[in-house]
């Protein structure tokens, strides 16, 4: 069940990372600036997608 918490964590830093590349290959600064701030987003997200599960976790044992 962890491994899920944890593949949808990477998942997310993944799209992160992918929206980074893309918001430095732009040439807008608005369009730059979304993009860092969705990339943040999934980052936030995946942080609280591993919180979860270390959560989950830890009600198991």
């Amino acid at each position: 069940m962890i491994e899920r918490f944890n593949s949808r964590a990477g998942e997310y830093r993944d799209q992160a990372a992918k929206l980074r590349v893309l918001a430095y290959e732009t040439r807008f600064a608005e369009s730059r600036r979304k993009l860092l701030m969705l990339a943040d987003s999934f980052e936030k997200l995946a942080e609280r997608v591993e919180a979860r599960g270390s959560a989950f976790a830890m009600a198991a044992d």
